[in-house]
């Protein structure tokens, strides 16, 4: 019981300084720093990405924020239920964390009260009858937390093992073009190519490729920090600072051979190089 009693109380303390972590590491992009000269991925019209919310120009994988009314980097989704706070690259580790050690203390209480139930049973089945209602409801607020935080914890360690965010997920990433890459086709030239039969337009865009995924080592390390040894905790050094970001280029060149941007619609043998 002792074990039991320190297992809670490691877990939930655990459970509360991710909680603070990710309250006060806020993931703001300040607009009017200047963004560093190596960005990597740019709009499909090869414009830099700009806020029209915050009228400045905004960093790959930053999204604006309607609640927040900000910018954040990297931004997963805004959360109601943490205090309204937003999930962006500061807090995401300590996000996930502490989605994982949530969901431990719940499984821990549930063995807890499952077995003590048994116990009573076995002493004197009818007992059961005399069950304490606290026990029934902490039973029920437990198993209620567990279906929604588990199933949301392994939601995103999907998220991490392809290096996605939920909004990348919802939207698809079919929207990105390497910087210094030809410039997309007029919009004459695109609505001629309206104008042909059917057979011979452009295929659709496929919003599932996924340009960000460079590997399931490497998709973790993005999240958690090159150093393994504090994957762990909500603190460690961050793999990247928010404006760059490792690209795939087996990927990439596989969105490319799905675009059109030369005005002699084939472009297709023109692919990023790197």
């Amino acid at each position: 019981m002792q074990g039991r009693i320190a297992a809670a109380l490691g877990l939930s303390g655990m459970a509360l300084w991710c909680l603070t972590a990710v309250v006060t590491r806020p993931s703001y992009h300040d607009s009017r720093e200047p963004l560093p000269g190596t960005i990597t991925i740019k709009r499909s019209n090869g414009r830099p990405r700009w806020c029209s919310k915050c009228s400045a120009p905004k960093p790959d994988r930053c999204h604006h924020c309607r609640q927040c009314g900000r910018c954040v980097l990297k931004m997963d989704h805004h959360c109601p239920w943490l205090l309204d706070t937003c999930i962006g690259l500061r807090n995401y580790k300590a996000f996930v964390l502490f989605l994982l050690y949530t969901s431990l203390f719940c499984v821990l209480c549930l063995d807890t009260l499952v077995r003590a139930c048994l116990a009573l049973w076995s002493d004197d089945p009818e007992v059961v009858v005399e069950i304490p209602l606290l026990w029934i409801a902490l039973f029920a607020l437990t198993l209620l937390l567990s279906l929604t935080l588990i199933p949301f914890f392994l939601y995103h360690v999907y998220l991490i093992s392809a290096n996605m965010t939920t909004l990348e997920n919802m939207e698809g990433l079919s929207d990105v073009r390497l910087q210094d890459t030809p410039a997309p086709s007029s919009s004459h030239s695109q609505l001629s190519r309206l104008l042909v039969r059917p057979e011979e337009r452009p295929k659709a865009r496929d919003s599932k490729i996924n340009v960000y995924n460079v590997g399931l080592r490497g998709n973790w390390a993005a999240v958690f920090g090159p150093q393994w040894r504090w994957c762990w905790a909500p603190c460690g050094k961050l793999s990247s600072e928010g404006y760059t970001f490792p690209v795939n280029q087996t990927a990439l060149r596989a969105m490319w051979e799905q675009r059109d941007y030369s005005d002699s619609g084939d472009a297709r043998n023109e692919g990023p190089t790197g």
